[in-house]
């Protein structure tokens, strides 16, 4: 076991004399930390600590499944192969969504223009197609 894994342990040992637990930490180095509400005893406070002590807390773009235990959505945090396994998805949707847009893009329009056609088909003016639809369409009244 490495240092930062003894850390981690040591850290999110629920001692009684600690203040907050760590409860895990993300891809981008992040720490999650969870604490005794004193407004709620019933339930448990979960904050997030940047890495980068510079950004603002908006800034941070936060895993989704960090997210839903920060919210109290999910009751225990995400472990890291979770978080690895979602970023694996992730970036096979988006090899996905790549092919299926070049497939799209190769499909031909119908506004394209017919191979051998020069200009545009000569449109009829309004007059002649309302013409053309009311006296054709129109059945007399009996």
């Amino acid at each position: 076991m490495g240092v930062r894994n003894w850390y981690v342990k040591f850290k999110s040992m629920p001692f009684p004399w600690r203040k907050r637990i760590l409860k895990g930490y993300d891809l981008e180095g992040n720490k999650y930390w969870e604490f005794k509400d004193p407004n709620n005893a019933g339930r448990m406070r979960r904050i997030l600590e940047c890495r980068d002590k510079t950004l603002h807390l908006a800034d941070v773009k936060v895993p989704v499944q960090w997210s839903e235990w920060l919210r109290q959505v999910r009751k225990d945090p995400p472990t890291i192969d979770e978080l690895l396994r979602d970023k694996k998805r992730l970036q096979d949707l988006q090899v996905k969504i790549k092919n299926a847009e070049e497939r799209w893009r190769s499909i031909p329009l119908k506004t394209d223009p017919e191979p051998g056609v020069v200009g545009p088909k000569p449109v009829k003016s309004v007059q002649n197609a309302t013409e053309d639809y009311t006296t054709a369409n129109v059945k007399p009244r009996r």
